[in-house]
């Protein structure tokens, strides 16, 4: 299929008006661990949020067409308990049936109260639903109960359809200890708990997902999706700023040599994807961010209205520059510099021509100031520096419509400064110079 090259000129303002930005704080938010958001993304591949309310109403639905009588069902509480907490909790005698998600997966523990059963019970016999001493269901009520649970495992499916993993009724339990056997005792146990009213007998249903049942996350957006979800946020994303950075090299230096950078230092560029510095093209790798979700490969030339580039391929995230595996270097290396710790000094008899070593700390080295006394320990720390050739100004929507073959032009021409950051950060700013054939970047000023 052939691709049409198009052209974008992206204006290197977007009409400053000069004021101040005041940070906006959001009060009364609930604060999660990092665990609770992991399990709310586990949970999005069970319960999708854009179909809970109709899988609530579709059980609800179907529940009050089987007994005749208006159902009402509302969460009380999801919560992650342990094997033994859990196993507290249930009473006997109780309505227990087991769940099975998918093959080889843990099965899964459904509870409903009694009371609840009974008076589902006696609404399918033709009673009117009244409550009866507690006992435990007869054969042919737990049928029965088991007929409407089936009803609305059924509603559910309706709902999520078939291509995904869904629960189903595999068996019926006597006693609470058969339950517990049967459910995985390997890790926490996600449980939810609905209060449940049929008419005017209100009761309580428990559902028991183990941990080890569940997705591991959110399942990814691809194809007609993904370009259906962008789409419905395409208002929202038109106002949200950011950049679109251009890199041409990178260096790799430990985190002291950085801190020890000043004016006059040449930092020399590993294996440079262009040459500027010689008017020279070549791959441009573009960003947004820390570029960890995608980064695009692209044709960088000299127009004549200053560098340019054409996007060529998306390449995913996760990777270092050009295909270098990023670690928690870049991390640490950006927080100690945000943190202003104390710079690791080596003092050299006679420092050499094209500087790659540490400075003895003094006024005007990068972040200079007093840290901890474990900041001696990062010294060593190895950190990738990525030579920035141009940043674009662009609104998010802008960064989600481009397209491969696209013209994008950097408003930079021949012959002006780069940047060396760190995830985005930068920490210096330089020409581009020769040395003995090889590219370099001589430190002009220093950032932070």
């Amino acid at each position: 299929m052939k691709t049409e090259r198009t052209q974008m000129v992206v204006a290197p303002e977007f009409g400053r008006t000069g004021r101040a930005w005041r940070p906006a704080r959001l009060e009364g938010l609930p604060r999660l661990t990092r665990d609770e958001a992991a399990l709310a993304l586990r949970l999005e591949g069970v319960f999708p949020e854009d179909q809970r309310d109709r899988l609530v109403e579709a059980i609800r639905s179907r529940v009050e067409d089987v007994a005749q009588e208006k159902v009402r069902l509302d969460f009380e509480e999801i919560a992650l308990k342990s094997h033994a907490a859990l196993q507290k909790e249930l009473s006997d005698p109780a309505l227990l049936a087991t769940l099975s998600i998918a093959p080889h997966l843990p099965r899964a523990l459904l509870e409903v109260e009694l009371g609840l059963s009974h008076a589902l019970v006696d609404l399918l016999l033709g009673g009117a639903g009244e409550t009866v001493a507690l006992r435990a269901l007869s054969d042919i009520e737990e049928g029965v109960v088991s007929f409407v649970l089936l009803e609305a495992l059924r509603a559910v499916s309706s709902v999520r359809g078939t291509d995904v993993a869904t629960l189903q009724l595999e068996s019926m339990l006597r006693t609470s200890q058969d339950a517990m056997a049967m459910l995985s005792s390997d890790g926490p146990i996600l449980v939810f708990q609905v209060r449940v009213t049929v008419g005017t007998q209100p009761g309580h249903a428990r559902l028991a997902i183990p941990l080890a049942a569940l997705p591991e996350g959110r399942p990814a957006l691809s194809g007609p999706r993904f370009e259906a979800a962008v789409g419905s946020h395409l208002g929202r994303l038109s106002s949200v700023r950011t950049e679109l950075r251009c890199s041409v090299g990178y260096a790799e230096l430990t985190l002291g040599d950085v801190r020890a950078l000043r004016p006059g230092d040449v930092v020399l560029v590993e294996s440079p994807t262009a040459r500027p510095d010689r008017g020279e093209g070549g791959i441009g790798w573009l960003e947004v961010g820390r570029g960890r979700r995608a980064r695009i490969e692209s044709e960088l030339a000299l127009a004549e209205r200053g560098w340019q580039v054409t996007l060529k391929a998306f390449h995913p995230g996760e990777r270092g520059w050009a295909g270098k595996a990023p670690g928690a270097a870049e991390e640490a290396a950006e927080a100690a510099l945000e943190a202003g710790a104390e710079a690791i000094a080596s003092p050299q008899a006679e420092a050499p021509e094209v500087s790659e070593v540490t400075h003895p700390q003094e006024e005007g080295s990068i972040m200079s100031g007093n840290g901890g006394e474990g900041s001696e320990l990062l010294g060593d720390v190895p950190v990738q520096l990525s030579v920035e050739l141009a940043r674009i100004p662009m609104t998010a929507d802008q960064v989600v419509a481009l397209r491969i073959g696209q013209v994008v032009e950097l408003h930079r021409g021949a012959n002006e400064p780069v940047e060396l950051t760190i995830n985005g950060k930068a920490v210096a700013r330089g020409e581009l110079v020769e040395i003995e054939g090889q590219l370099g970047v001589r430190v002009q000023s220093l950032v932070g």
